[in-house]
């Protein structure tokens, strides 16, 4: 089994508590909250499609109507 990125899975988390697909909806601002948690910012983004970073999400053109700003408690990732 291979190990995912704490931010990954975050990522994700947070994806499915606003209700977007966690393969369109990728966060990209990560703060710590002072409540024990986190704050993830992000949106829909298209994937890059060529060069050495194909495949990855291109953040500079997210759709800026899914842009969310979501808490999550330690234990929801």
């Amino acid at each position: 089994m291979s190990e995912e990125c704490w931010t990954l899975r975050a990522s994700r988390a947070a994806a499915r508590k606003v209700q977007f697909p966690e393969d369109k909806w990728f966060g990209w601002i990560f703060e710590v909250a002072d409540q024990g948690g986190i704050f993830i910012t992000g949106a829909v983004c298209p994937l890059i499609t060529r060069r050495p970073r194909k495949g990855e999400p291109n953040y500079r053109k997210h759709d800026r109507n899914t842009r969310r700003t979501v808490y999550l408690a330690v234990g929801e990732f």
